[in-house]
């Protein structure tokens, strides 16, 4: 087996491990033995075990979120540019010329329920699409970040931090009124949502598509009721 071939193998083991049991699971020793191989091909491959978690923390990052950044803010079509996730978290991409995700003016303000849940589903079908498309890695983004890498709670919250800032965009264009990306209506918002997706993940037959549109459906009528009345205040 070529070095390259036997590196994505122990990945492949360590990813295994984590979406099981957790960060903590892992260790050289068991990774090793699963391969089957020596503890020294191992160490030479990563180093050491945080070298080996990191390996697979960036390769799985790069696989759940892998054009994520297409899903629309706000249901803009096709004609428009797109925001990309390069953009939120400052590699220098665009984000459409002059959208201001949190200007609840921007695309008209207050949709209908109707208009509010067509769009929900539109997006939320986005991301069941993404978690479908990379399963095992979303668990292990989704994963408490016990015995994880250094630096994964910091990648952690850079892209809570992103998802809070279009999460506020659209529940500011639901709610007509401008909502804080790090407020405790957002935060709570994408905690829950949090859930939900490891529920999916963990058992989709108990926990199928429609369900999780719902709860996000529901989840979303309940951010905006809270946030609605703060605009005659």
């Amino acid at each position: 087996m070529s070095a390259t071939d036997r590196r994505a193998q122990l990945l492949d083991i360590a990813r295994d491990i984590v979406a099981a049991e957790g960060f903590a699971a892992v260790t050289i020793e068991r990774v090793a033995r699963s391969a089957p191989v020596a503890r020294a091909l191992v160490y030479q491959q990563f180093v050491d075990l945080s070298g080996l978690m990191t390996a697979l923390l960036e390769r799985e990052s790069e696989i759940a979120l892998a054009g994520i950044g297409t899903i629309d803010p706000l249901g803009v079509d096709g004609n428009t540019d797109r925001s990309s996730t390069d953009d939120r978290v400052g590699t220098g991409t665009r984000q459409g010329a002059g959208d201001d995700l949190t200007d609840p003016t921007n695309a008209g303000n207050n949709p209908t329920s109707a208009r509010r849940a067509d769009d929900v589903d539109r997006v939320g079908q986005a991301i069941l699409a993404y978690l479908h498309a990379a399963p095992t890695s979303w668990q292990i983004m989704l994963s408490p970040p016990d015995g994880g890498p250094p630096g994964l709670r910091e990648r952690l919250d850079m892209g809570r931090a992103y998802a809070r800032v279009i999460g506020a965009g659209h529940l500011s264009h639901y709610a007509g009124v401008t909502v804080d990306p790090d407020g405790p209506t957002q935060r709570l918002l994408l905690a829950a949502i949090e859930e939900i997706a490891r529920l999916h993940l963990a058992d989709r037959r108990t926990y199928p598509d429609e369900l999780v549109l719902s709860y996000l459906r529901s989840l979303v009528d309940w951010a905006t009721a809270v946030e609605a009345p703060h605009a005659s205040t």
